[in-house]
């Protein structure tokens, strides 16, 4: 009995140094790499936003968005090439922000949409306010104020400067004395960003001591391992994998540019040797050229064989990152293939049939127009057509128009077809003349055999601007912005769009109800 006792104890004993010697292992293992090894969690805060809020629609040569408030002034700086395809972006001031550590202080922020937006190169955020003898520190969040993380801040002619390559919000924050940080965020590029900033930040607090080193050697190493970490445990992974998975083209490139931009800002900012990660670089540029060259033959295929305008989101972003990352050559990838047959697969028609009632003036007007959407030569949407007011009635009479039914020219100013993370989404931006041409019209009735209006022949359009002009779909001056579709993909038509309201409206002269039916269908035709 005693044999089998001391047998067990034998046993238990070794199990308990074989467990103890993997468990200093690990641990050893875990010192060893813990430097940038952040643990992952969630971190949420609460964002407040102003009312104020700009919008401008951004184009291939780049643009601006400016906001003041008070004595806070945001500029917002895009590059040429900076979207892929023309895009409506709106920037609004951050009022307030609770969950904040004590002792950290919102200097100034803006929250950046549409949500998810992934530029090709990194735009610039400009804040000008007082912010003297101040240890500030940038910060970014995703959506609804998740992932919140620190980012790299750079000061230029007293100005606080941000890269930004993603939306949604920015800003700055005061740390006072440094004892702030917020808790490790989730995504392994926030955290190499959040490792990265703070490195930054501590360069310049040497600095203010009269070190005018922009980094020390141990600074520079510090920032290569974050980076190098990064592309090591997300980008390169992710770019391994979508050689085989067309799904993973997109989100894995987007890694890739982001982590570029990293190294791009700190070499351009601090002197940071970019060069020691030229041969990553090429790498990942192969990676994403021989994804793309495995994916949009097949791509194309769907697209005009079946109909399948999902393919048409992957075909133009591919086609945006082989021009803009000059990918042609590389891994075979024909560039002027892919942008060819991507020109034949986003190939649409915007059928447009309005009807709208004025009950007060016993008028109703219905109009109709078929517009032309397609890629131009740089592989941004455009196009366009013309509307035309088909019949009017006047207190229950049919209309003439002698010199013609008018006729008004409309022009796509951008088009946006996503199959990201948040399903399929449409958005188009019309621009419609500020007015319609007069036009004479006769109502033939019992009582008035010819009762004559000069100067009322644009009444649709007049109309419709009016139910449209204090709404936010509305862009001084003409342009409207036609979202929130029903994604229908089916017998030809692939997403589709019906408004039917009353509103009552008191605006330059007009009071009254107007009623709206509207109907637009977006009908794909690959050629």
């Amino acid at each position: 009995m005693d044999m089998v006792r001391n047998k067990k104890i034998v046993f238990f004993s070794i199990f308990i140094a074989v467990l103890l010697v993997f468990l200093v292992a690990g641990f050893l293992w875990w010192q060893k790499n813990r430097k940038n090894e952040l643990p992952s969690n969630v971190y949420s805060i609460e964002v407040k936003l102003d009312q104020e809020k700009t919008s401008q629609i951004i184009k291939e040569d780049g643009g601006n968005l400016s906001l003041k408030n008070d004595d806070i002034e945001f500029n917002l700086n895009f590059p040429k090439q900076s979207v892929t395809q023309n895009q409506l972006i709106s920037m609004q001031k951050i009022a307030s922000i609770s969950g904040l550590d004590q002792g950290a202080e919102l200097i100034a922020g803006v929250e950046l949409s549409p949500q998810g937006t992934v530029l090709m190169a990194p735009a610039e955020l400009a804040i000008s306010s007082k912010m003297e003898n101040e240890r500030l520190i940038a910060f970014a969040y995703e959506e609804n104020g998740k992932n919140f993380h620190f980012i790299p801040l750079f000061f230029e002619e007293n100005q606080a400067k941000i890269q930004i390559t993603n939306f949604s919000g920015y800003g700055i924050i005061n740390v006072g004395d440094g004892t702030y940080t917020p808790p490790p965020p989730e995504s392994i590029e926030a955290q190499a960003q959040q490792a990265i900033a703070k490195v930054i930040l501590k360069a310049q607090d040497r600095m203010r001591t009269g070190d005018k080193r922009s980094l020390t050697d141990e600074e520079q190493n510090e920032i290569y391992d974050f980076l190098n970490d990064w592309y090591k445990k997300a980008v390169r992974p992710d770019l391994m994998k979508s050689v085989d998975n067309e799904d993973l083209i997109e989100p894995s490139f987007n890694q890739f540019n982001k982590w570029r931009a990293a190294i791009q800002i700190v070499t351009k900012k601090l002197g940071f040797d970019g060069d020691r990660f030229k041969k990553e670089i090429e790498f990942s540029l192969n990676q994403v050229a021989k994804a793309v060259a495995n994916a949009y033959v097949k791509a194309s295929q769907k697209c005009t064989a079946d109909k399948d305008a999902t393919q048409i989101a992957k075909m133009t972003k591919w086609a945006g990152f082989a021009q803009y990352q000059e990918l042609d050559g590389r891994s075979g990838l024909d560039v002027s293939d892919l942008i060819d047959l991507t020109k034949k697969c986003a190939h649409f028609e915007l059928k447009i049939t309005s009807k709208i009632e004025s009950p007060e003036a016993k008028s109703t007007t219905i109009a109709s127009g078929t517009l032309s959407i397609g890629l131009d030569e740089n592989n941004y949407f455009t196009g366009g057509g013309e509307i035309k007011e088909e019949s009017r009635t006047e207190a229950g009479f049919a209309c003439s128009y002698p010199q013609g039914s008018p006729v008004y020219p409309v022009e796509i100013i951008a088009a946006m077809l996503d199959t990201g993370k948040g399903g399929q989404r449409v958005n188009l931006i019309l621009q419609f003349p500020e007015e319609g041409e007069d036009r004479e019209y006769d109502c033939a009735s019992t009582e008035i055999e010819n009762f004559t209006t000069e100067n009322a022949g644009n009444e649709w359009l007049g109309n419709y601007l009016l139910i449209y002009h204090d709404e936010k779909s509305y862009i001084p001056i003409g342009k409207f912005e036609i979202g929130d579709w029903q994604i229908v993909n089916s017998g030809g038509i692939y997403a589709k769009k019906t408004v039917s309201r009353t509103k009552t409206i008191s605006f330059f002269g007009f009071s009254g109800t107007l009623i709206e039916n509207t109907t637009y269908e977006l009908i794909h035709l690959p050629q």
